[in-house]
């Protein structure tokens, strides 16, 4: 079997392809990464509408989870849609004994674009026993704003980047420029960027994916957003459909 590097998402199955797992694998591997998928929810959905969801008991997302860990060296995770914060807090444990060494990403999805809700705002006590687990989280301004909805955005990263790196995804804002900020510790990082005029499906989903699969390739963090931001601008004007196609 071939050696890494191996990318596991573990993310809601989006039947056309524009988000969740299919938009994971199809990123990773643009990059030239090998990605591997576990789901945890059928989604009902095409490019424009959402009709709803069935979630996998949490036995059968570890089962997909084991048997990968069997034989695959996965040094880097993604997790995308999940049931509940409880959930993902379990995972998390479980991923930090079955995985010690990897590097695990959490990019919240917390709304469907065609407006259908799935989590409200945790406790603070909770969000923050979830991101001392994390190495990085990838909300945009909406989802930090529910998460630590008690918060400025810049207090809201600030608090989490305590615990773990925060990159906050700038384009929900009516700004000129689509920029992004990391946020380490006491330490903040703009990252310019283009406001196209396009919309297209799972930006986050394919950002995020492009973020790790860069970092599985042996870039820094920040050489890994920069470049995940360069190949989201492609994707965005990549096709005039709501789907986009992938390419390095």
């Amino acid at each position: 079997m071939q050696n890494g590097p191996y990318i596991l998402s573990i993310a809601g199955f989006d039947p056309c392809g524009g988000a969740g797992i299919l938009a994971d694998i199809k990123t990773i591997e643009a990059h030239k990464a090998l990605g591997l998928g576990v789901c945890t929810s059928i989604t009902y959905q095409n490019d424009i509408a959402f009709k709803g969801l069935s979630w996998l008991p949490e036995k059968e997302v570890t089962a997909q989870i084991d048997v990968l860990t069997e034989r695959l060296d996965i040094r880097y995770v993604k997790i995308g849609l999940i049931k509940s914060y409880e959930a993902l807090y379990t995972l998390l444990s479980y991923l930090r004994k079955v995985l010690p060494e990897a590097y695990i990403l959490w990019d919240p999805i917390l709304k469907a674009s065609a407006g259908f809700e799935f989590h409200t705002s945790p406790d603070q006590k909770t969000l923050v026993s979830i991101a001392d687990q994390l190495d990085l989280i990838t909300p945009n301004t909406v989802e930090l704003k529910s998460l630590l909805p008690d918060y400025n955005l810049v207090e809201a990263a600030s608090l989490l980047s305590n615990h773990c790196n925060v990159l906050l995804k700038g384009g929900h804002l009516e700004t000129e420029h689509s920029n992004d900020y990391l946020f380490q510790g006491g330490r903040e990082t703009i990252f310019e960027g283009k406001r196209l005029a396009a919309e297209k499906r799972g930006t986050g989903c394919v950002l995020s994916s492009a973020i790790l699969a860069n970092l599985s390739l042996g870039l820094s963090l920040e050489a890994s957003i920069l470049k995940a931001k360069q190949y989201i601008e492609k994707y965005l004007v990549s096709s005039t459909s709501r789907l986009g196609l992938h390419h390095v």
